[in-house]
């Protein structure tokens, strides 16, 4: 890793002014430019029943791989502009009050799972065809967790976004590999995995934050909204808005020592 990557890495995590209000600003941008937002459940639905989608679209997506405190405050900001949005929780992140207010909000709330990066953790496990022989076993941990999930939460949970990790990317094999199978996919009643290739394709523009000095990748959201593209698939973490000294450390060491172990 370049020094300029760790410095850079080092801002992001622990010097980072609050960025909170330029989320704020791209959320009145939107709505000064005419865009509706809307849940991925919403579009999904609409997708089935072939309705036409005439309105300018804002699709916005939460992966809460850290910071349920940041992830509370984006809620307020999203409140306040009469956002609905698409939320998804690792299990390192459930936080059942805010998941049931976004719920009760119109809001899509699902779980960001990573089955397939733990068990390979856990197993010490390098070789993806192991992986491929052992995903009854992976899936039947996965059913597991979420069934756990729906009784904690009382929520259906039948949204699903794959969480990356760096396993993924080692062994060259997704979280959503899980889903693949139609059967399973089925018995564990999820009615779409937000990755599905059918659901993205409605998406004519797509973007991500990052970390500092880029904050978005491949670019930034504002040209595409100016611009009036249709439908706009935004992703966010809770991480690349405010500097939580705290969560960010115990994360880094967390992920360190995780590389060291399976390395």
């Amino acid at each position: 890793m370049k020094i300029s990557s760790i410095l850079y890495r080092i801002y992001s995590d622990y010097v980072m002014s609050d960025r909170i209000y330029v989320f704020e600003e791209l959320i009145r941008l939107a709505r000064e430019n005419d865009y509706i937002f809307s849940s991925i459940s919403e579009i999904h639905e609409k997708m089935r029943s072939g309705i036409e989608m005439k309105e300018k679209t804002i699709i916005l997506r939460h992966d809460i791989d850290t910071d349920i405190k940041t992830a509370c405050k984006m809620w307020e900001v999203e409140k306040r502009n009469g956002v609905i949005s698409s939320w998804f929780f690792r299990l390192s992140t459930i936080y059942t009050s805010l998941m049931k207010e976004l719920h009760e909000g119109g809001c899509d709330v699902g779980y960001h799972y990573e089955e397939i990066a733990s068990w390979c953790k856990r197993k010490q496990v390098k070789d993806v065809e192991k992986v491929m022989s052992s995903l009854p076993e992976i899936r039947s941990e996965y059913l597991e967790n979420l069934n756990r999930l729906r009784h904690q939460t009382g929520l259906p949970l039948t949204i699903a976004a794959s969480h990356g990790d760096f396993v993924n990317r080692l062994i060259k094999l997704p979280n959503w590999h899980l889903l693949s199978d139609a059967g399973f996919r089925k018995s564990a009643n999820i009615e779409l995995e937000v990755y599905d290739e059918n659901f993205m394709s409605v998406v004519s523009d797509r973007f991500s934050d990052t970390s500092y000095p880029d904050f978005w990748k491949p670019s930034s959201p504002i040209d595409a909204i100016k611009n009036g593209s249709k439908m706009i698939y935004i992703l966010v973490h809770p991480r690349h808005w405010h500097a939580n000294v705290i969560v960010n450390l115990k994360d880094d060491l967390f992920r360190f020592k995780e590389g060291i172990r399976y390395k």
